[in-house]
């Protein structure tokens, strides 16, 4: 079904890195494409399987497959040519775009990327000296697909480490440790700051290598900056703190995305400021009644307690009786939170230094309030940024790309403009329904739609759509209210609330055998794998 994108999409992807300048030696063209190719691979076998499925039932039900066993009636499917990829085309559009669109922008993403590594990589081994060697993997992490296709890659040079390349700008990452320093955060207290390197619309970041931690010291110091880290991240309207976005780098917590710092949240109450700890993302209430259900935070997640998506995988596999399931994903091991002694340290057990932490945030914050807000340079910076605004959650977009590849959404266009349309409106002339035609035209590009704002402005874009006005106020007002006006009463309320919700630890104290595996394998690098996890049938 998808042999002819798939091939046209490596061959490619081979010519543009045949042709891209040592980095410093020969990118290895054979290698690096067939790592992307597996990935790519599975992403359109994905897409393609429910149509597949369901050709293959309604063919089996009228009794047209030969043979005596299942295997044998499956392979006569195919033999037969009951389904074809010139039927699908004809069939089944929006999977057929689909297969073209993911190959097409992967491959072309990729290419930009290697692009962008070989004219850019003297800036980044002045900025990240380990960077040696060719590069001899690329490796698509699985991150939203965005902006025709551009998504994360991670290149492992052959003797030095790896480096991630993010399509977006990572000026925000300076932006928050400068803002550390404005404060007047001690160094010893400070999360540890990646190295990043800017580009003109993306940029690079050092692979950050989880290691655990040698000693309880090292622990506490590294509750006590979680705390410094979730303090600053409240001041600055920071969200989508979940757990792949933190590695434990020993007592160093170190956060890895911060795109959506400076977040704008006049649209959601009168307001506009960060209502509390909860909003970055980085802490979620607990709740009893459903130990481990859909744990997202970066200070909560543990062992195999962690949020997973949901992709789909064929149940009785190659036999005239396959079906579509689906099963949990999650990228395997957690890396977000210290372990000693083969034990993950969770912050039930530090809250003091957590709290130490955040209180030394907003009590310098207070002390040195003018000077904060009278740091032009600063602001002038802040004012200037584009970030990221999250508008409807990810998981949500990610559940309609399956939705539009089903058949019975898959057979026209109008079926699926309908069905995003069904899922997307919310019925009144609301704010939300300008969004929609910009959010539907991403989806049909197989994109997670990417809203961006400019901190010092009130409208909202989304690819060449602007909103005007979307906003009451501009972020960087808002930021500066949080300095201005977030006094103690403030902090207290989030101190209880830290309490409240994390003085038990996760309910999965124990190490699962991934988590084992990390702990035995080396601290200087980690794995960006994946780990299935058992079924869950859901079709």
């Amino acid at each position: 079904m998808y042999a002819r994108p798939l091939a046209q999409a490596l061959e490619r992807l081979r010519r543009a890195l045949a042709t891209v300048p040592d980095l410093p030696g020969p990118v290895e063209v054979t290698g690096c494409v067939a790592t992307v190719g597996s990935s790519l691979r599975m992403q359109l076998d994905q897409a393609v399987l429910p149509v597949v499925v369901e050709e293959l039932g309604r063919t089996a039900a009228r009794g047209d497959l030969r043979g005596g066993t299942p295997q044998e009636r499956y392979r006569s499917f195919w033999e037969d040519g009951h389904l074809s990829a010139e039927r699908l085309a004809r069939d089944y559009p929006v999977v057929s775009a689909a297969l073209d669109v993911i190959a097409g922008s992967t491959a072309d993403s990729v290419a930009l990327a290697v692009r962008r590594l070989a004219a850019e990589l003297p800036a980044l081994q002045a900025a990240m000296p380990a960077l040696s060697g060719p590069a001899v993997d690329i490796t698509l992490v699985g991150g939203d697909r965005h902006a025709g296709g551009g998504q994360v890659l991670r290149f492992k040079l052959r003797d030095g480490g790896g480096v991630y390349y993010k399509p977006v700008p990572q000026s925000s990452s300076t932006l928050f440790h400068d803002f550390l320093g404005l404060l007047g955060v001690p160094e010893e207290m400070r999360p540890a700051r990646p190295r990043v390197v800017e580009g003109s619309a993306h940029g690079w970041m050092q692979e950050v290598a989880f290691a655990p931690c040698a000693t309880a010291a090292e622990v506490c110091r590294y509750w006590t900056r979680c705390g410094v880290l979730l303090a600053a991240c409240c001041l600055l309207n920071f969200t989508d703190g979940h757990f792949e976005n933190l590695i434990a780098a020993g007592e160093h917590p170190v956060l890895i995305d911060t795109e959506t710092m400076l977040q704008n949240y006049s649209w959601r109450n009168p307001t506009g400021t960060l209502e509390s700890v909860v909003d970055t993302g980085l802490v979620q209430p607990s709740d009893p009644r459903t130990p481990g259900r859909g744990s997202f935070s970066a200070f909560q997640v543990m062992g195999s307690d962690r949020l997973s998506t949901l992709a789909p995988f064929a149940v009785h596999r190659h036999t005239d009786a396959m079906g579509v399931g689906f099963r949990r994903i999650t990228h395997a091991p957690p890396l977000n939170l210290p372990v000693l002694d083969g034990r993950f340290q969770s912050a039930d057990g530090y809250l003091r230094e957590l709290v130490q932490g955040f209180d030394t945030v907003f009590t310098l914050c207070r002390a040195r309030r003018a000077k904060i807000l009278a740091a032009t340079d600063f602001w002038d910076r802040v004012a200037a940024h584009q970030g990221r605004q999250i508008i409807r959650e990810t998981a949500h977009y990610a559940r309609l790309l399956r939705l539009i590849q089903q058949p019975t959404s898959a057979r026209s266009w109008p079926a699926t403009d309908a069905e995003l349309n069904r899922h997307l409106r919310v019925g009144t002339a609301s704010r939300y329904d300008r969004l929609v035609p910009g959010e539907v035209a991403a989806l049909r590009d197989q994109d997670i739609p990417y809203f961006t704002h400019l901190a010092s402005a009130t409208h909202l874009s989304c690819g060449p759509a602007t909103h005007t006005r979307f906003f009451r106020t501009p972020a960087l007002a808002q930021v500066r209210q949080n300095i201005a006006d977030r006094g103690p009463a403030f902090a207290a309320a989030q101190v209880a609330f830290l309490h409240d919700h994390l003085s038990t630890p996760p309910p999965d104290p124990s190490l699962t055998p991934a988590d084992q595996h990390l702990l035995r394998a080396s601290s200087a690098a980690h794995s960006g794998g994946h780990h299935h996890e058992p079924a869950d049938d859901l079709l």
